[in-house]
């Protein structure tokens, strides 16, 4: 699963599109949630983007790296979580709040495997 665009856009700006082009409110959200890609779905959504909406993307969490304090950190749907020291480079896998692996300075390559190796936990 990756990510997925769609605009974000207030009801009454919806309604106003609905009306502006004689449509059902599914064929807006179809149109903001990029399910369509017609002439009409691409004249939507400039009209969206015009009454100031907002193009926002949906990812899983796990894609998702957090950065604070000089770590990055990622927190994973089975509750385990990847913590990268930005100083040291070590790089550790925890769950339930205690370190169960750990990896001095791992590649970009191998950080996916540490990924695999969290979500099997």
């Amino acid at each position: 699963m990756g990510m997925k665009k769609y605009i974000e856009l207030p009801t009454k700006d919806r309604e106003f599109i609905m009306n502006a082009f004689k449509v059902s409110a599914m064929a807006v959200s179809r149109a903001l949630s990029y399910v369509n890609d017609t002439n009409l779905s691409r004249r939507i959504r400039k009209l969206a983007m015009q009454r100031g909406g907002i193009v926002m993307v949906r990812t899983p969490i796990q894609d998702t790296w957090h950065d604070n304090d000089g770590f990055m950190r990622q927190f994973l749907p089975n509750g385990v979580q990847i913590e990268g020291d930005k100083t040291t480079g070590y790089v550790a896998i925890l769950k339930d709040g205690k370190e169960v692996a750990g990896f001095n300075k791992p590649t970009l390559a191998e950080i996916e495997n540490i990924q695999a190796q969290a979500m099997r936990l």
